[in-house]
């Protein structure tokens, strides 16, 4: 809990920094992306019919805008604060269940696997600081202020809101920017019948169309 008040702090002091330099040069434009990672969640409970072996997380995209502001007169470092909403997918995976063959049916039985879906909406507000290194490429962190506010299963959604770091690097094309960020969830956002936590870890590809 320290550590999410810590990174609350964050984009609170960005926006207080940023009301300082009036003549900050601002460039806005249409934010899309998307892409997967992984599911990181805790001790799995057990159930008498069926058992959890894996998570496996499907996809995830949003759309948004971006503001870019230049407020640093003394270098080149630039802020992007982006506002957006999406969805994420994934599918509980369960372990392989034996069912007997009854006499009078031999077609119903055998081995079964089952798996169930799900999907739970968001909106976030982020701020990242970015550094040019060479030509068009930057890299930059920040944290990303996640709330999700709907899904298939929202009753598994103990702890909706969520404040993932976030490491980026992008490239600059003049009129399109192209760029790959990881985001590290750190609340327990979910827990449902067969696990007690889980965490959101994603790798996303976006595109930055400024007008």
């Amino acid at each position: 809990m320290k550590i999410v008040k810590i990174t609350l702090l964050f984009p609170f002091l960005l926006f207080l920094s940023l009301s300082v330099p009036v003549e900050a040069q601002i460039q806005t434009g249409l934010l899309v992306g998307g892409g997967s990672g992984n599911f990181s969640f805790g001790e799995i409970k057990p159930r008498e019919n069926k058992s959890l072996r894996d998570v496996d997380y499907k996809l995830n995209g949003f759309v948004g805008y971006r503001f870019r502001l230049h407020p640093f007169t003394s270098c080149k470092a630039f802020v992007d604060l982006d506002a957006s909403v999406g969805v994420k997918s994934w599918d509980y995976l369960y372990r392989p269940i034996l069912k007997q063959q009854p006499s009078d049916n031999p077609n119903i039985g055998g081995l079964y696997t089952a798996s169930s879906s799900a999907y739970a909406c968001f909106a976030s507000l982020g701020g990242t600081i970015n550094c040019p290194v060479y030509k068009g490429l930057s890299v930059g962190a920040g944290v990303e202020p996640v709330y999700y506010f709907a899904g298939y299963e929202k009753e598994d959604m103990k702890h909706p809101f969520d404040v993932p770091f976030v490491g980026k690097i992008a490239y600059n094309l003049k009129f399109m920017e192209l760029g790959i960020s990881y985001k590290h969830g750190l609340s327990n956002v979910i827990e449902t019948k067969d696990f007690t936590s889980g965490k959101f870890r994603d790798w996303q590809v976006s595109v930055w169309i400024p007008f």
